[in-house]
């Protein structure tokens, strides 16, 4: 992969963060089983929500990253999930936000 190549794809990744940062305030803002004014999509913040972080996944999923850094990425989850089992939200996709998709 050439530097530009890797420079697109980190641009694409920078966009759907954003459309996903959108989708999420967006829902804070209308609530998650509404849509806000104007969206597109004609479903609810949630699904939206969701929408944007399956985009988001697929353009991580471009740079083809080898088997060892998907390992540390894996590891790094881990090490959140432990912080967030003490210090972070309940709930999960089993959270009520979920419920209207």
């Amino acid at each position: 992969m050439t530097e530009l190549e890797r420079a697109e794809i980190l641009v694409l990744i920078i966009e759907e963060a954003g459309e996903l940062i959108q989708a999420c305030t967006k829902a804070l803002r209308f609530g998650w089983e509404h849509s806000w004014p104007g969206y597109q999509g004609g479903s609810t913040n949630a699904r939206a929500v969701l929408l944007e972080f399956g985009q988001l996944l697929a353009c991580v999923d471009l740079l083809k990253l080898p088997d060892e850094l998907w390992d540390f990425i894996e590891g790094e989850k881990e090490k959140k999930e432990k912080k967030l089992e003490k210090y972070g939200p309940k709930g999960g996709i089993g959270n009520p936000m979920f419920r209207s998709i």
